[in-house]
């Protein structure tokens, strides 16, 4: 619940926007999910890039090489 609230004010300070709930889960959660349902515009980019930069920054076992290789393979790397 501690990383939860402060991963929302640090959200909330580098976008000027609350978190949505589905982006705060992705970043405190333990396991990441297979699949974000939601639709174009709610914020899904943000997620990605914030919520990994936070889990990078708060958790020193997030070093997940199938998560680097996902995100080269969805941008065609």
């Amino acid at each position: 619940m501690v990383a939860d609230n402060q991963f929302k004010g640090w959200f909330q300070q580098v976008t000027g926007y609350a978190p949505f709930p589905f982006q705060a889960r992705f970043a405190c959660g333990e396991a990441l999910p297979q699949l974000v349902p939601v639709p174009t515009g709610l914020g899904k980019t943000a997620m990605a890039v914030l919520a990994w930069l936070w889990r990078r920054r708060e958790r020193d076992d997030f070093d997940s090489p199938h998560l680097r290789m996902r995100l080269e393979d969805d941008a065609g790397i």
